[in-house]
């Protein structure tokens, strides 16, 4: 079908496996539905990374909610893998899936490498995590989503990608004028230190 761009799914209680490697196969192969939904089902971490290794062949969708479908923490760690290869997808919604610190610190870092996610909602009723630890995780994942929405690209020079910190604010701002980059690389060799 080259005319189904959305599909939902959601609150049929889908489970096991099984489900979860057909809708791996539905995401590999299939670059037409933009927004996927299916709320309410419960993969697991197991249903959670496969779902994410179709995610990262998938070049088409734009909007993936998968809420209340227990994946937690580890769960989050196999979708911020998919984050890593995937760069169409501007919408994640991970809400009510148990997901606390450690899934979140996981999909923070891999928000230091994707510029196209603009919306990640991690939200959760189920899991006590209220520390100064995730609410700060929570802060920095919504300042990289703001940076994101806001147009932030990766820096070049002679198409070699720039270590991360290079770019982070003030540097995404002069990108477009390489001149004003190089100098101030070019005055600045101890950011190239990985110590």
């Amino acid at each position: 079908n080259t005319s189904l761009e959305q599909l939902c799914l959601s609150f049929n209680e889908f489970q096991g496996i099984e489900v979860a490697m057909a809708l791996k196969g539905l995401l590999e192969t299939n670059n037409i539905i933009k927004v996927f939904r299916i709320w309410g089902s419960s993969f697991g971490t197991g249903g959670a990374a496969l779902i994410a290794k179709g995610l990262m062949k998938n070049h088409g969708l734009r909007e993936l909610y998968l809420g209340d479908c227990g994946i937690g923490d580890d769960g989050a760690a196999a979708f911020a893998g998919a984050l890593q290869a995937n760069k169409s997808l501007k919408i994640l919604c991970l809400a009510n899936s148990g997901i606390g610190t450690k899934g979140a610190n996981k999909l923070a870092s891999v928000l230091q490498c994707n510029f196209t996610l603009e919306e990640l909602q991690i939200h959760s009723f189920e899991v006590d995590d209220e520390t100064d630890e995730f609410c700060a995780v929570i802060g920095e994942i919504k300042h990289l989503l703001h940076l994101n929405r806001s147009g932030r690209k990766n820096i070049y020079k002679n198409d070699v990608t720039l270590p991360h910190p290079l770019w982070a604010n003030v540097l995404a701002k002069v990108s477009d004028q390489p001149d004003v980059l190089n100098s101030f690389l070019k005055a600045k060799p101890d950011l190239f230190s990985n110590k």
